[in-house]
């Protein structure tokens, strides 16, 4: 849709013919191996002397290739699964059992942007600017691409682009496959949320103070929204509008086409909102400091169905399903409320302060915390399934792929949990 299917763009056709020109190489090879004599004959014609033995060519041995640690076939294209950020896709089936690593992957560098998968392969950054194409199934890196700055912001993954942002102020997008770099679209400041894309256009937020839509296929740019002070979170979609927090505690209602602004929904809050959460008619958005409130905003308005207030700061993105929302925040406790009218289901405590948006999967919610352990939680009870512990903080928010969950941590590791056989 935005590169591949470009008429006359020869990527397609381009990347077909190497690869059957690679096969033909091969063969040529193979078939040069076993001739070229002279007949083993002196060369004087008498045909004296002993014809020499044939030098046996030795079998080459085989070599067993591991077994692939998973079997994954689904995807989690984006931050939260979807640029709505619900969190929530609705085939999803994670691990409920005990779970141990099927593998782990460590890049050398803190990873707080979290892992989206798409096409067989895990994408990740991490604090030296470095985006890996991992093997999903295996845990073996197939690519890395090097950005200008470190990168933070979640991938996103369109046919076969990601999509990512970059502390150089740089979106990038990136050959899903070869790790090639497609094109560049720089902005005046740092990109740390994560790319929202639908319809041909991305949407990102920069440091700079303004929102962006730049063109998918070519990366040109679309509109320029200046807004006060974008927050660190990431763009959400709804049909026809982008939801973006700012670092003033706002949430802003973006026009799709022409970048305008709506409306505003303020708050008292002094700290940048998280990434909303769009579900039906209405934004979920919280407030990391001040009023230290969960909001749930009619998108056509503006206006306040619900407010949840906590102790201290939300300051990662809500889940949304079953009638619930579930978020985490400073206070170190993980919160369910009702969709409905915002009446609290069940607390969770963790021993750290929760910087990571949950995922949640087939009634269990998924999350890591500062006390550098990644939970499983029953959605309807709100009790612990499981566990894991990782060697520092997790504040990227895990992918929930065919039973497995995948997640960074700030040990600079990428783990694939899977349930012990």
């Amino acid at each position: 849709m935005y590169r591949d299917d470009r008429p006359g763009d020869g990527l397609t056709s381009r990347r077909s013919y190497l690869a059957a020109l690679g096969v033909g190489v091969t063969s040529a090879l193979a078939g040069c191996g076993g001739g070229g004599g002279d007949g083993g004959g002196d060369g004087d014609g008498s045909g004296g002397g002993e014809t020499p033995t044939p030098t046996e060519t030795a079998e080459p041995t085989a070599t067993a290739t591991p077994e692939p640690a998973l079997d994954i076939e689904g995807e989690w294209r984006s931050q939260q699964a979807n640029p709505a950020r619900t969190g929530s896709p609705r085939r999803a089936v994670g691990p409920t059992g005990d779970v141990e690593p099927a593998w782990r992957y460590d890049t050398g560098a803190p990873v707080r942007s979290s892992p989206v998968i798409a096409g067989g392969r895990l994408f990740v950054g991490n604090d030296d600017g470095t985006l890996y194409g991992i093997d999903v199934n295996a845990g073996t890196v197939d690519w890395e691409f090097g950005a200008g700055g470190g990168i933070a912001s979640t991938p996103t993954v369109v046919e076969e682009t990601v999509f990512v942002g970059s502390e150089d102020g740089t979106l990038y997008a990136v050959d899903s496959v070869t790790g090639d770099e497609v094109w560049t679209f720089e902005t005046g400041g740092a990109v740390r949320g994560s790319p929202a894309v639908d319809a041909g256009t991305v949407f990102v937020t920069s440091k700079d103070n303004h929102a962006y839509a730049v063109d998918a296929r070519l990366g040109d740019e679309v509109w320029k929204s200046g807004i006060v002070h974008p927050g660190t979170g990431s763009p959400a979609l709804g049909e026809e509008a982008v939801y973006v927090g700012n670092d003033d505690g706002s949430t802003l209602k973006l026009d799709r086409e022409s970048g305008d602004v709506d409306w505003t929904h303020s708050s008292s809050s002094g700290g940048a909102s998280p990434s909303p959460t769009v579900l039906g008619d209405y934004v979920y958005t919280g407030t990391p400091k001040g009023d230290d409130t969960l909001y749930k905003i009619a998108i056509g308005t503006g206006g306040e169905r619900w407010t949840y207030q906590r102790t201290q700061g939300v300051e990662a993105s809500a889940a949304a399903s079953g009638g619930n929302v579930v978020f985490g925040g400073t206070d170190r406790y993980v919160h369910c409320a009702s969709e409905q009218d915002g009446t609290r289901q069940w607390l969770f405590q963790t021993a750290g302060p929760i910087h990571s948006s949950p995922a949640i999967a087939d009634g269990v919610v998924y999350l890591g915390s500062g006390d550098n352990t990644v939970y499983a939680i029953d959605l309807e009870s709100g009790e612990e399934l499981w566990t894991v512990a990782t060697e520092d903080d997790v504040v990227a928010s895990p992918a929930v792929v065919d039973g497995a969950v995948f997640v960074g941590s700030e040990d600079g590791s990428v783990y694939a949990l899977a349930e012990t056989a």
